[in-house]
This record gives structure tokens, sequence and C-alpha cells, in this order.
């Protein structure tokens, strides 16, 4: 549950901007910042399918609990507290309750690497390349979001 919670904070595919309903037009997959491919499938998806996701998720891990404590009397082999796994117990009660992020966290990764290559940069090995003609307006946001992703900003030869 905290990973798909996490992935829901970053968006790594950007998708509350340009897939956020299920019934939207599919969308190419963002290439990482490393460079490495983690998955094969072409459509990451929608982000409120990702979301139905997180909550069917959520009830199953609500049921789990629910279960446990009904045959928490039982005996003390089946107690978490037993096997040295209260953090993991508290962790999923509270994944249990945790509503999904309403949206991604601000300026992450994903959104600035999208915007990024709608005007026309592309990342090759950790640097943000840019068309030597690249000026103006465009330049400045490049530069800016190169600076929030860490990456140094070159141009390309012609």
């Amino acid at each position: 549950m905290k990973k798909r919670y996490d992935d829901l904070r970053l968006d790594d595919q950007d998708l509350y901007n340009r897939r956020r309903e299920m019934t939207d037009p599919p969308v190419s997959r963002i290439p990482p910042l490393s460079g490495c491919r983690t998955t094969v499938t072409s459509d990451p998806g929608s982000w409120d399918g990702h979301i139905d996701k997180y909550r069917k998720e959520q009830k199953r891990l609500q049921k789990l609990i629910e279960e446990f404590q009904d045959n928490d009397d039982c005996d003390n082999d089946n107690d978490p507290f037993n096997y040295n796994l209260e953090k993991e117990y508290i962790e999923a009660q509270h994944y249990s309750q945790q509503p999904p992020p309403e949206q991604p966290d601000r300026r992450n990764p994903s959104s600035l690497l999208a915007r990024a290559i709608e005007l026309g940069a592309e990342v090759i090995d950790g640097v943000l390349w840019v068309g030597a003609t690249v000026g103006g307006g465009i330049l400045i946001a490049l530069q800016k979001i190169a600076g929030w992703l860490g990456l140094e900003l070159r141009f390309k030869q012609q």
C-alpha cells in the first residue's frame, strides 16, 4: 500500500495532467530520468485507474486487518507483535485508512520532464539537451526545469 501511495504522490508518468480519466485516450510512456525502462507495457494507464486500484487494495487490506483482529484472541501464533512485526502492522493499519492523494506532489519530476519534452528537449545520460536555436521564454523555462531536476542543460549542435 505504501508503494502504491508513494507512486500516486510521485506520478512518474504525469497521468494526473496527461490522462486523468480512464476514458481519456491512451498516452505514451515518459522515459525515466535514469534512461532505464522498468516496465514492458507502452500504456501507463490513467490517474483514476491507479486511484481505483489503490482503493481496491485498501479494502483488501482492511479485510485482512479485520480478520486478524477477529482471530486475535485465538492464539499468539498469529500475533504480529510476537514476530517483531509491530512496525509493519502499524503501517498496515495506517494505510488501511489513508485516503489516496488528491493530486501528485507539486514539482514532481515526471511533470517537469513531460513539460521539457513538450518544449522540445530530451534527456540523454542525465543531461537535458535542447536545440541550438532555442531561446527566449522557452530557454528560461528549460533552465528552470533542468535546475529542479538536477540536470545539466546543454545545446545540441545543428
